[in-house]
């Protein structure tokens, strides 16, 4: 049940109101949870997001309409490190598409073309820098993830400004 009051207190600091933290109740059974885990993984494995495949741990579901939009949402999600240390994963999520419902992206527009790609390429730049143990399990530190977003905007930014125009070819070529 969603909340906006934590805790009320006086001027003295005395308690008024706190809010006590509900018992966590599962919302899906584990059986259904792991055969959703199960999809999400063969499609990155073996289906329309194999391209998305940068290790084992990428899970996703690419999805398009055919005709102006096209997407990959999905997850990042090593095995728990043997430290015990509470990891939360990465979630992430691509579009690509055109505003205007009178022009058609280029023709074969998926899910599991260019998102997919794009997907990959962050997930490189990401795990690119980190020590060996820390690739193989999750991480959550905010701080890492943004240096690399600022990594790959400032590439894309400098592709971009530069005096040569950037086709979606050419930027298809550098995803791979």
């Amino acid at each position: 049940m969603p909340y906006c009051i934590v805790e009320i207190r006086k001027k003295d600091g005395s308690i008024l109101y706190s809010r006590e933290e509900p018992e966590p109740v599962d919302v899906l059974d584990n059986e259904v949870l792991d055969n959703c885990r199960e999809l999400l993984h063969a499609v990155v494995q073996r289906g329309s997001g194999r391209a998305a495949k940068v290790n084992d741990d990428v899970f996703g579901k690419t999805g398009s309409n055919g005709d102006t939009d096209a997407w990959f949402i999905g997850f990042y999600d090593p095995p728990e490190s043997e430290d015990d240390k509470p990891d939360r994963g990465l979630a992430f999520g691509v579009w690509v598409g055109n505003d205007s419902l009178h022009d058609k992206m280029t023709s074969n527009s998926t899910g599991g073309r260019i998102p997919t790609r794009i997907i990959a390429r962050f997930l490189k730049s990401y795990l690119k820098n980190k020590p060996n143990e820390e690739k193989q399990h999750k991480s959550n530190n905010s701080e890492d993830l943004n240096s690399h977003t600022a990594e790959l905007s400032a590439q894309t930014s400098q592709e971009q400004n530069s005096s040569e125009p950037v086709s979606l070819g050419m930027m298809l070529e550098d995803l791979d």
